[in-house]
């Protein structure tokens, strides 16, 4: 199985250890604007102000950018009001269950077998040789939560 998994799967190559271009390391910020409209070279500032703008873009509430703007909000309520059927009450109880052990199969017998790697580096491959064996937890299945690790779903 190792062997398979070792011949398949993603290789590293010469272009993935490749040393960094000069270019993208060596690019000074020399000066930053503040929200307050003045130009600063001070180093602090310029740090503040780029974990600003990063914690804006990561929806950090206290952030000075503020809330993010959606640029396709008309495009997702157009989407929205061309919905023409809805779920019924009765439906809820099924979409709100939790997976089975046999839907979790049939998904991982359904996924791509060379997309990415997940937190333990195997792709959807190496789980697909057996999914009974190599699946989530009952236990993660039960609380309906993504796990950190496979392990046996026949335990």
């Amino acid at each position: 199985m190792f062997d398979y998994h070792m011949k398949h799967m993603e290789q590293s190559s010469r272009h993935f250890f490749r040393p960094v271009e000069s270019t993208c390391h060596r690019v000074p910020l020399e000066e930053v604007l503040l929200s307050t409209g003045h130009v600063s070279k001070h180093p602090i500032d310029s740090t503040l102000q780029f974990t600003d703008y990063w914690d804006g873009i990561m929806e950090d509430p206290s952030s000075s950018a503020g809330p993010l703007s959606h640029p396709c909000a008309l495009t997702q309520a157009g989407l929205i009001h061309s919905i023409t059927k809805t779920l019924s009450s009765t439906d809820d109880p099924f979409l709100s269950s939790p997976l089975t052990q046999k839907e979790m199969e049939g998904a991982i017998k359904r996924m791509r077998g060379r997309s990415l790697p997940g937190m333990d580096g195997l792709t959807a491959a190496f789980y697909q040789l057996d999914p009974g064996i190599f699946g989530v937890s009952a236990n993660c299945l039960r609380r309906s939560t993504s796990p950190g690790l496979f392990v046996s779903l026949s335990t």
